[in-house]
């Protein structure tokens, strides 16, 4: 037995992983474009039981996702695949901090004109959670989700246009939640940012996804974070 895992038996309850696949899968879109396209999930309210939910990315214009509680393409283009283009631990101290992903890879991708920017879906493959972050409806901005870019000209900290997450629980979307919740049974998380400040086509550098978790519950957990691709069911 390898000393982490003695170390840990020793201690159940301080020494717990999450690790979290950003498998940011892109979305099927119709038009090539670093800004939005038009087929985009809708961020929504739960008042008006608008945006995306476990159902619809637009529910206000029934909408339908292809596949419940949303679409993507994964590192390798495959429709709901598995294959992350990043990882990250995140070790069940409920210490709240900022996790990050490495993210260079898809941004270049939507900054290229391969897929349109339909922003990221994150997804939990393993565990059980719930591993809570903050939204950009939280009162203290310094806590909310960012995109940090660097194309050569020094970094360029965005902050999400939308972000909500899709809670099977309930039909309503949660685009006005104060927080973005992932569990293994759904609470995918959506994110989306306008790269209109960077040039497209531009060499990134690096490209950081930072969000900002108050909360971590249910030991190891293994998270896929995908590009969104809404895809109209038929």
């Amino acid at each position: 037995m390898n000393s982490r895992r003695s170390h840990a038996h020793q201690h159940p309850h301080k020494y717990f992983y999450h690790l979290i696949f950003l498998t940011v899968l892109i979305l099927f879109c119709r038009t090539w474009d670093s800004h939005a396209a038009p087929n985009d999930w809708a961020e929504g309210t739960q008042e008006n039981a608008d945006g995306a939910t476990r159902d619809y990315y637009n529910r206000a214009g029934k909408l339908a996702w292809e596949n419940y509680l949303g679409d993507w393409h994964d590192a390798d283009d495959t429709p709901q695949g598995s294959r992350p283009y990043a990882t990250a631990d995140i070790e069940d101290i409920d210490t709240p901090r900022y996790i990050e992903w490495d993210v260079r890879p898809l941004v270049q991708e939507w900054l290229d004109g391969r897929h349109a920017n339909q922003g990221f879906l994150i997804h939990m493959i393993s565990g059980a959670g719930p591993i809570n972050f903050r939204s950009k409806e939280y009162a203290d901005p310094t806590q909310h989700p960012q995109l940090v870019i660097d194309a050569g000209a020094g970094d360029i900290t965005l902050a999400p246009v939308a972000d909500t997450y899709l809670e099977p629980s309930t039909y309503r979307s949660m685009g006005d939640s104060q927080q973005l919740s992932l569990r293994l049974d759904g609470s995918n998380v959506l994110l989306r940012f306008d790269l209109s400040a960077v040039t497209a086509g531009a060499q990134v550098t690096s490209a950081t996804l930072r969000l900002y978790t108050h909360t971590q519950y249910g030991g190891d957990t293994m998270v896929a974070s995908i590009s969104a691709v809404p895809r109209e069911k038929l």
